[in-house]
């Protein structure tokens, strides 16, 4: 499984930078709050403004900086669940490797490896369906109770990507459209479907002992 992910390292560092942003700006305010001699805008018009300038900035920073926090939590959730994902897959890939190449499997053992490839789809699948504060995170934009139909295997989210704002001129996808990880539904050859149709094909094909099936899933 291959996916391109925001690099945490990024992230990290530019949480460091708007940090120190706060931090300048949080001093400032205090400087302020303790020496400022204006009760009214009409006491110093000039220094009003500037108050006022200085109140919008530290309203950006502080709204940067919560988009950071949401950031590094969208990505590092997404980052863990596909790690697991390609766990998953590589233990169906191994289970699918021990089917086709034992040809002294008899219907039980063979029936055995297609449940734990089977456990492994629904384990792709509740991956797939991975949530932060309701919203599934493979879904794109869309308000939906997954990213996919656990019975249809169908992709149910949007063609939207989830973003947010780290600085005036800097955005970053955090939210993902779930075909472009997971492949694209295909139930009339589900072995070139998405990756819940393939392992679920590919359990089909193990239990009914098809090798040439069970090597294209492979």
């Amino acid at each position: 499984m291959s996916v391109r992910i925001t690099d945490l390292g990024m992230m990290e560092s530019r949480m460091a930078w708007m940090r120190q942003g706060q931090s300048r700006v949080a001093a400032a305010e205090q400087e302020i709050a303790t020496g400022r001699r204006i009760n009214k805008a009409s006491d110093n018009p000039s220094e009003s403004a500037r108050l006022m300038r200085h109140d919008l900035r530290l309203q950006r920073v502080s709204q940067f900086a919560r988009n950071n926090d949401n950031a590094k939590l969208w990505v590092g959730t997404a980052d863990q669940a596909l790690q697991t994902g390609a766990t998953y897959l590589e233990r169906a890939r191994t289970l699918a490797v021990q089917a086709g190449n034992d040809t002294t499997l008899g219907a039980q053992e063979s029936r055995a490896i297609a449940a734990d490839v089977r456990s492994i789809a629904q384990g792709m699948m509740a991956m797939a369906n991975t949530k932060i504060s309701g919203r599934a995170i493979f879904a794109g934009t869309a308000d939906s109770e997954g990213a996919y139909d656990a019975t249809t295997l169908a992709y149910v989210g949007d063609a939207g990507q989830v973003t947010r704002a780290l600085d005036t001129d800097e955005t970053v996808v955090v939210g993902y459209h779930g075909p472009d990880i997971f492949g694209d539904a295909n139930p009339g050859d589900p072995m070139n479907g998405n990756v819940f149709e393939m392992l679920g094909a590919l359990a089909d094909a193990i239990e009914n002992g098809d090798n040439t099936q069970i090597r294209a899933g492979i």
